[in-house]
C-alpha cells in the first residue's frame, strides 16, 4: 500500500471517529507473490478493536455502507473474506491504467466482471466514484462502452477546491452505522 493510499483511509478514520462511527477493515489486495500481506503499520496502530476494528474470514457483518477504497480490491477473486451485508456499496475508482497484471500496465478484468465481483462480495452493484477528474476522463476515454454496466456517480469523489473531510462526511451522513458482528 502507498503512502498515498494509507493516508486516505487515515483521513476516512478520522472522520468515522469524529462520527462515532465503527469501523471495519477488510485487507482485499490484489494477487501479488512478490508482496506480503500486511498492513500499513499507520493504519495498523488505528486499529483498536473498538472503534476500528480488521474484520476477517468466518466473520459475518450486517452493516448499512461498505465503501471499497480501490477497483484494485476487486481485480482478483478471493474466497476468504467475511461475509458482508450492506444497504449500499460505493466503490472508488483510482486506479484505471495502473493496475499490473503479468508485468503489463492495465485493468485485467473489464468493469462488468468487477461489478460481479462486488456483487458476490456485497450483493450489491454499488455506486461508482471516479476518485477525480482525471480518473474520469481516462473512463471515458478507455473505457466508455463498459460503463454501462456500473452505476457512475455524476461527481467525483474527491472533489477540487474542497477540503476531503468535509465532501466525504456529506458523502457518508446519509449511510452512517453501527457494524453488528456474530
Amino acid at each position: 500500500m502507498s503512502e498515498e493510499e494509507a493516508e486516505r483511509i487515515i483521513e476516512k478514520l478520522d472522520v468515522h471517529e469524529k462520527l462515532g462511527l465503527t469501523t471495519g477493515l477488510v485487507q482485499l489486495k490484489p494477487y501479488d507473490l512478490r508482496r506480503g500481506r500486511t498492513t500499513h503499520p499507520v493504519i495498523r496502530q488505528r486499529i483498536d478493536g473498538k472503534a476500528v476494528r480488521r474484520l476477517v474470514y468466518g466473520e459475518i457483518v450486517r452493516t448499512n455502507l461498505v465503501i471499497v477504497s480501490s477497483i484494485a480490491s476487486l481485480a482478483d477473486v478471493q474466497q476468504f473474506v467475511p461475509e458482508i451485508s450492506t444497504k449500499g456499496t460505493l466503490i472508488i475508482i483510482d486506479e484505471i491504467g495502473k493496475m499490473t497484471y503479468n508485468s503489463t500496465i492495465g485493468l485485467n478484468r473489464t468493469l462488468r466482471e468487477l461489478v460481479h465481483q462486488t456483487m458476490d462480495y456485497f450483493d450489491r452493484r454499488g455506486r461508482w466514484y471516479p476518485l477525480n477528474e482525471d480518473v474520469r476522463k481516462r473512463l471515458y476515454s478507455t473505457r466508455k462502452k463498459e460503463l454501462t454496466y456500473i452505476s457512475l456517480a455524476t461527481d467525483n469523489w474527491v472533489k477540487e477546491n474542497e477540503r476531503f473531510q468535509d465532501t466525504y462526511k456529506e458523502r457518508i451522513r446519509p449511510w452512517m452505522t453501527k457494524v453488528e458482528t456474530s
